[in-house]
């Protein structure tokens, strides 16, 4: 009996042991003071683990070079979604009908994601990011069937891998930027993959019957019947244009009422500082509040209709500022970070009283500084400078984020 009792004292002892340690590879950081955690960490301390999800777009060469191995095990320790872009894009999957399918640059992330317990959003969704062949206006080889020929060998072979990996694999952008900007004679935006037409599921728009294009349907439908634990996202690009989202309202809507299985809507989130550029009003005080209720109101709408809703490919891009005010672009990127923390505060006060309710995720486009030579455009302030080291933005994000 005593002996008994000894190995069940020692079993118990073993299964305590195996626990703290897969708690410890959890969460590595639960012995660190709230102002040195890792902001995956204080997103996880301050809002559960299954709430809400801060990621970022890496550089996808220096992520796996060995020499930068330093900006790898940062990235990984601050965040906690890995947003993969250009790996996914279609130039990358599926050249033309008759060429073979390529993982080759997206199959590293899987196990890099493992690695450093990270779920990963795929950024694959069907768009004007397409291959040469199907740039080319050539309506002998770009057929109808042709292309639907592209949208089948590329998402049921893609989907398949995505839930093959689906303890890393968390959401699937499946259509990028299906509207035309608000004012344009297109309804929709007229990219290669319109040719397959229109599908018979349809929903109201003002005195208009839309009918959803083909290519859309098509891609949900073969992404769900291979991935069907997968989130499937659609975004969109551009300012919080009232019009738009409405629409993006509606054919949410009307998918799921067909059967269609869809999770939710994010807002590719870039700012610039002149007018031409998305979500440029962001820049500006006196839009802020109509932009501010209009995201409030989007969030909301998804968190009644049980969507989800993600900003990705937040970014502020100053364009031409050293050529405006005669500022070097060093000088300028830690001007404009001034701007960038508005913008910060502006976002944040939106989404933190949303978090488990309609909002899942924060994404950043981009790790480090963008700092052009001089006399180019391009400056783009980030969380980290060239030397991996936190910038303002950085800390001004933790901060919101502690409150």
């Amino acid at each position: 009996m005593y002996n008994i009792q000894k190995y069940i004292r020692l079993f118990l002892f073993m299964l305590t042991g195996i626990l703290v340690v897969a708690c410890n590879e959890e969460y590595p950081y639960t012995e660190i003071p709230e102002d040195e955690m890792p902001l995956r960490q204080l997103v996880g301390k301050n809002y559960g683990t299954q709430n809400f999800y801060v990621g970022m777009v890496p550089g996808n060469t220096a992520f796996f070079d060995p020499v930068h191995n330093d900006y790898r095990l940062l990235f990984t320790k601050e965040f906690s979604v890995l947003s993969v872009d250009t790996a996914f894009f279609q130039d990358a999957l599926l050249k033309g009908p008759r060429e073979q399918f390529s993982d080759i640059l997206y199959r590293p992330y899987f196990a890099s994601a493992r690695q450093y317990n990270m779920y990963m959003y795929v950024k694959a969704g069907l768009s004007d990011n397409t291959s040469k062949w199907m740039q080319d206006d050539n309506d002998r080889q770009n057929t109808p069937e042709n292309i639907e020929i592209m949208v089948n060998k590329m998402f049921s072979r893609l989907s398949s891998d995505l839930a093959a990996n689906i303890d890393v694999v968390k959401w699937m952008e499946v259509i990028k930027d299906p509207f035309a900007p608000s004012g344009s004679s297109e309804y929709f935006y007229q990219n290669p993959w319109m040719k397959l037409g229109y599908s018979d599921i349809s929903y109201q728009d003002g005195s208009q019957t839309v009918y959803i294009p083909r290519y859309i349907v098509l891609a949900l439908q073969i992404a769900n019947q291979n991935a069907p634990s997968v989130k499937k996202i659609i975004s969109q690009s551009g300012e919080l244009d009232i019009v738009i989202w409405e629409r993006m309202q509606k054919m949410l809507a009307a998918l799921r009422t067909a059967g269609i299985d869809v999770d939710g809507m994010a807002w590719n989130a870039t700012f610039e500082d002149d007018d031409s550029g998305s979500g440029y009003k962001w820049t500006y005080p006196t839009h802020r509040t109509e932009n501010e209720k209009l995201l409030g109101e989007l969030i909301d709408w998804c968190s009644r209709n049980r969507f989800e809703f993600h900003i990705t490919s937040i970014e502020l891009q100053m364009r031409n500022f050293d050529a405006i005010f005669g500022l070097t672009n060093e000088f300028a990127v830690e001007v404009s970070r001034e701007d960038q923390k508005e913008v910060f505060h502006s976002l944040m006060s939106v989404v933190l009283p949303r978090i488990g309710k309609g909002i899942s995720t924060l994404q950043f486009n981009g790790f480090q500084d963008i700092i052009p030579e001089e006399g180019d455009s391009g400056i783009n302030p980030r969380l980290f400078n060239v030397k991996n080291e936190p910038t303002v933005l950085y800390y001004e994000l933790r901060n919101l984020l502690s409150k």
